[in-house]
């Protein structure tokens, strides 16, 4: 993956005892000040959590561990946010993320490879499945893409019809 993140003095519940949440979150900015520009300036948490734990080695953290610390870098951090969509997906996202720009973004992508479904989409774009799925639904919403159901499935279009006012 190509993650060069400096963990000699990785935070713990032994070392930091009452504040290991808060030095967690600390130290959870620090990487993904690192890796956030790659995923388009927003990541799950659950791929956070995956990079995260294999970037420390053998010193992990529990699932819970990064909800607590990512809930406390939401309070704290002038950088990063904690978003929560309407299915209960969990994003970290810089607090320059743009939605209008990444629809926009979507709605290329869509022009140029046109009938794409959201898995296909995900793997254009480099992007998990899962934030495509509620990205693409919020674009829809804005006017940004329209889908096509049939009995295929559903594929999606850049709307040409918004742009033609």
């Amino acid at each position: 993956m190509g993650i060069t993140t400096d963990f000699s003095t990785t935070v713990s519940k032994d070392t930091s005892g009452k504040n290991y949440h808060t030095e967690l979150s600390l130290e959870i900015e620090k990487f993904l000040l690192t890796i956030i520009e790659k995923f388009g300036g927003v990541i799950g948490t659950i791929d956070l959590y995956c990079m995260y734990n294999r970037a420390r080695g053998t010193d992990l953290i529990s699932p819970e561990d990064l909800h607590v610390a990512c809930t406390k870098l939401n309070q704290s951090s002038q950088k990063f946010m904690l978003k929560e969509y309407p299915s209960g997906v969990r994003t970290i996202q810089s607090r320059m993320f743009n939605e209008d720009s990444y629809f926009k973004k979507i709605a290329e992508t869509l022009s140029a490879n046109p009938g794409l479904t959201a898995f296909k989409l995900a793997a254009v774009m480099k992007v998990n499945e899962v934030l495509v799925k509620e990205h693409i639904q919020s674009a829809e919403l804005k006017g940004y893409v329209c889908r096509d159901e049939s009995h295929e499935g559903v594929r999606f279009y850049d709307n040409m019809f918004a742009k033609s006012f």
